[in-house]
């Protein structure tokens, strides 16, 4: 999906972190925590405390709307959680 890894450069750029900080702070503004990966690996790695900045969400919500394709939000955070989820598309 080129609009998902078009918004991991910019988010990054725009923040001035990694492309890999840019993921999991992209996949952390847009996850549920309702898959099978969060309720057993989130806690474990940091992920389910990480807590997303406001600036750093105006800058993702920014990106998101400009470049990922979707009607709506929903559907944008539909479509980078499929990409992003290490399980898969499981908490939409």
């Amino acid at each position: 999906m080129r609009d998902v890894e078009e918004s991991l450069r910019l988010i990054a750029e725009r923040l001035g972190v990694s492309r890999e900080e840019a993921r999991r702070i992209l996949h952390r503004y847009v996850c549920r925590g309702l898959c099978s990966w969060y309720k057993t690996n989130a806690k474990e790695v940091g992920f389910a405390d990480m807590v997303v900045a406001d600036e750093q969400a105006k800058v993702v919500e920014e990106v998101l709307k400009q470049v990922v394709e979707g009607a709506s939000m929903e559907d944008r955070f539909k479509r980078v959680h499929r990409y992003l989820c290490p399980r898969g598309p499981c908490s939409m």
